[in-house]
Formats: C-alpha cells, structure tokens, sequence
C-alpha cells in the first residue's frame, strides 16, 4: 500500500482573491499547512538532487528549489537556447521510473488544464523531466487562506474552478488513463485565471490490472483502500477524489477527517457524509447533491463521466427562463452522454421545453423539416451526414429563415467554423462557453421578451 501522508509539499506564489465572508471560521484542518509564498520545505526531506548553476543536457541551468513531494524534487530552471523558464522535476533515487512514466503520460495529453512537457532527460544517472513553469498557486494555498480568515469561496467560483479540473480530467480518462492523486494540492490556479492539473506522479492506465492502493488518505475512495477497484472502473476513483475536493472548496473542510490516519480511511469505507449544506446553508441544493452522488460509496451509483459533472456543475450557474410559450428544441448528437447533458441543460433552463435527440445526420434534416424547432444544436461530427452538410441542406429551406441554427464541436477546425458562419449559422465550442452562452441562445431562439 502506498499512501502519502501528510500530503506531499507543493512550492505556490501568492495572489489575492475575493471571498464571501462566512459566519465563523472552519476548524482547521490538523495536516493542513498554512499558506505562505513558498511551502515550507520539510526539514527532514532529502538532501538536494540538484545544485544552482547545474546544466542539464547542455540547455538547462538550474536557479533554485521550488518543491520536494515522495517521489522527487522540482527545481526552476532556465532554457538557454530559448531564454525562457521551466521546471524541472528529478526523481529520488528509489522512485526514477515514475518520473519517466510521469512525462510520458503528459506527454500524450493535449488540454489547457494540463501541465505541458517539454524534454526528457537523464542527469548523473538522475531521470529528468521538463515542462513549463506555472506561476500562480495551488488551490488548496488558496483554501487555507480562506479558511484563516474564517471566509468561504464564492459559489460561482468555486463552480467554475471545479468545472475546469473536471474538463482536465476528462481529457486524461478519454486517454484510458486515471490519475489517482486529485485533490486541492495538485490543482494550480494559474496566470490568466487557468486552472491546471499537476502531478501526474502515481497515475495509472485504465486497463492496468495493478490492485495496489495508492493516493491521499483523506481523498481516496473507499474501493481503493478495500482492493475491489474493478477493470475499467479507475477513473470513477477520480470521480470520487474530485468529490471529496469539491465538498472541501464550498466548505473549507473535507468530509472525512482526524488526526489517526486509519480513522480518516475507515470513514471512507464505513461512514456516509454530512450534506454540505448543513456546513454551508447558501449551497444550492441540487449542487450538494451533485457533490454526494460523487461521494458515492458504490463506484457505480456515481456520475459516469467528467463529461457530465462539468455540465452539471455549469448549469449551476445558468438562470431559468420564464415564458408562457412552449420551446421547441432539436439536439443532434452522436454520443447518447453527451446528448443527455445538453437536453438536461436545455430543460433546466426552460422547464417546459420539448427537447427531441437525433443521434445522425439524416436524422436530425429530416427531424427538423417534419417538425420545424425554435432551436437546433448540430453537432459538427456526425455520422452519415456531417452537422456541416446538414447546415449546408438546411441553408437551402426556408426553415433556415425561422429557426435557430447553433452549429458546436470540441475540436472543430477554424476552417469548418468560418464556413458555418459563412453560411450564416452560429458556431459555438463545447463545454464551458456553449453552456454560458445557452440561455441567451434560448432567449433569442425563442423570440420572446423574458
């Protein structure tokens, strides 16, 4: 078994933000430390694996230590060849190969929520690894200030800073891969207000059948600690972990806590958590119970993808509408998830919506001309027939003319976006604009006063 504790240090740079104050300050908790510039090093770490002014593979000149955690030392390095910053992380001798594994897992990733890797390298025998520099500070920095000032995060905050982990986490799982180690610690809130997921250290591929236990013991699930993770069921750890985070962001403590180590593990697998809202009386309701159904101590009973706790953590944030008339909306998307999540979105924000899903092409043109929407939201990607050509077709009728037409993709190209709004129709991405820009979507689609 292998469990951290206290959580390893993280190096951070302080930066002010605003709070909603609280009626009393949280009880602090016992592994917490507090907040500084610079983490406090351990005094009892390990001597330094790098020294100022070592070069590194003939590009890279140390400056100074940033941070040590159990697998390794992170130092601040400058890249001569291209004057910029990096950092630059070095194993400890009994734990070398999880640097390596580290970067490539990185590596193969591609998110703005995710660190990038620049080079791998080996030092004196010493694997290394390079990636950016983050300038910012990790949230759990920012939660123990909160918490010394007796002050809560701000709802919509919190909402937003949650909702973008859980889209960087997203983006590993879809890689086959769990990270296993997620908790406020290993979440940078960066320049440019990007939040980022660091510390890739004891991830694990999806189809791994490795049993072992592993992670922070006040964020690990309890199917972890009892060796019944289940094949292709890693990633609903992290759904788990993501919880026990977002309890301890609105609530400025975790659910399950104690001075004895054991105790906080046992409570994982044996007691049910408090409603936030007993903590937190401004949480809303059905946020709480988003935050519970992750706490889940059935793998199975949680949310299945972060795919779905990001929408459900935006529409948190999205306004209901109210209208005497009946909205007519058409989805048309190819993943049945997906599909669920917007109409979901669409019928929070107008209760009274009626909301048909096309699942390709063909059948969204010909739902749409028997049955003309206020509203419809084509996927770029479809199959049979591309969203594109269906807009292509659609331009063609005069359902064009009275009908809302948004055209959405993850990952469309500035070509197939420029050609949807040379023919008129809106683009807009998935995931976080597509869910703020809904309601004024709505709005227009359905050409009546709010």
């Amino acid at each position: 078994m292998t469990l951290e504790w206290p959580p390893r240090a993280t190096a951070h740079v302080r930066a002010d933000g605003d709070t909603q104050e609280a009626p009393a300050a949280p009880a602090e908790r016992p592994s917490t430390a507090p907040a500084s510039e610079v983490r406090p090093l351990d005094p009892t770490a390990r001597p330094e694996l790098l020294r100022s002014g070592d070069l590194l593979g003939g590009s890279y000149e140390i400056r100074e230590k940033l941070g040590e955690g159990g697998m390794g030392q992170v130092f601040e390095a400058l890249d001569r060849p291209l004057a910029r910053r990096v950092a630059i992380k070095v194993a400890h001798s009994d734990t070398r190969g999880s640097v390596v594994q580290e970067a490539r897992a990185l590596a193969a990733l591609r998110h703005p929520g995710i660190v990038s890797v620049y080079a791998l390298g080996v030092h004196e025998g010493m694997p290394y690894v390079v990636m950016e520099r983050l300038h910012g500070r990790t949230l759990e920095a920012v939660l123990d200030e909160h918490r010394s000032r007796g002050a809560w995060m701000p709802i919509d905050e919190a909402v937003d800073l949650l909702a973008s982990v859980a889209d960087a986490l997203g983006a590993v799982h879809r890689a086959g891969m769990a990270h296993r180690d997620v908790k406020p610690g290993n979440v940078m809130l960066a320049a440019g207000g990007r939040v980022v997921l660091t510390d890739f250290g004891i991830f694990q591929p999806e189809a791994s059948r490795d049993a072992s236990a592993a992670g922070s013991p006040h964020y690990i699930a309890p199917e972890v600690m009892q060796g019944r993770v289940a094949l292709g069921e890693l990633y609903l750890v992290d759904v788990y972990a993501l919880g026990i985070a977002a309890y301890e962001t609105l609530t400025g403590r975790v659910p399950f806590d104690d001075a004895n180590v054991m105790k906080v593990l046992y409570r994982h697998i044996s007691e049910a958590p408090a409603d936030p809202v007993l903590q937190r009386g401004d949480i809303p309701p059905k946020l709480a119970a988003l935050v519970l159904e992750m706490l889940a101590k059935d793998p199975k009973a949680r949310p299945q993808s972060m795919d779905e706790i990001a929408w459900q953590l935006r529409r948190q944030r999205a306004q209901p509408v109210r209208s005497d008339n009946r909205c007519s909306v058409v989805v048309a998307e190819d993943n049945p998830a997906t599909g669920a999540i917007l109409a979901s979105m669409v019928s929070e924000i107008v209760p009274d919506a009626d909301v048909r899903l096309a699942r390709d092409g063909w059948a969204a043109l010909e739902m749409v001309k028997r049955r003309p929407p206020d509203l419809f939201i084509v996927d770029v990607d479809l199959p049979v027939l591309d969203g594109i050509s269906v807009c292509e077709r659609l331009r063609e009728t005069a359902i064009a003319r009275t009908c809302t037409v948004v055209a959405t993709s993850s990952h469309a190209t500035p070509g197939q976006s420029a050609r949807l709004r040379g023919m008129g129709f809106a683009f807009v991405p998935k995931g976080a604009e597509l869910a703020r820009k809904l309601p004024s979507i709505l709005k227009r689609a359905r050409r009546a006063p709010l």
